[in-house]
């Protein structure tokens, strides 16, 4: 009788992999601007540019911080997705998983405000 060991690790696997991933947005702080982005936004003289972003479902948008020793953040009030304060050359990555349009600000410099239209 063959061991059902191999199998359940098989199906405990693939349950977990389920579980991680596929069905929302994925975002987070990155070490770069990934290859993949379909769009970058620079927070720089304290503006965002652009302000406004068209992309298509499953696209991802990279922010990248060059302002100097000025911090800061990328806020999505809708859905309460968004990033820590972030530095000079550090950057924070969103892929978007479903159609509208998304907006987003800098909670340190409210006047810091743009839309991502994912069509």
């Amino acid at each position: 009788m063959r061991s059902l060991r191999p199998i359940a690790v098989v199906l405990i696997v693939s349950v977990l992999l389920a579980a991680c991933g596929g069905g929302g947005d994925t975002y987070g702080p990155v070490d770069e601007v990934p290859d993949d982005a379909a769009a970058v936004v620079t927070a720089s003289n304290l503006e965002f540019d652009p302000t406004e972003v068209e992309i298509e479902t499953g696209d991802r948008v990279a922010w990248v911080v060059d302002d100097g020793v000025i911090p800061h953040n990328v806020r999505f009030p809708d859905d309460d997705i968004g990033s820590e304060n972030l530095r000079e050359g550090e950057v924070w990555a969103r892929r978007f998983t479903r159609a509208g349009t998304y907006e987003f600000v800098c909670t340190l410099h409210p006047r810091m405000r743009g839309t991502v239209t994912v069509r």
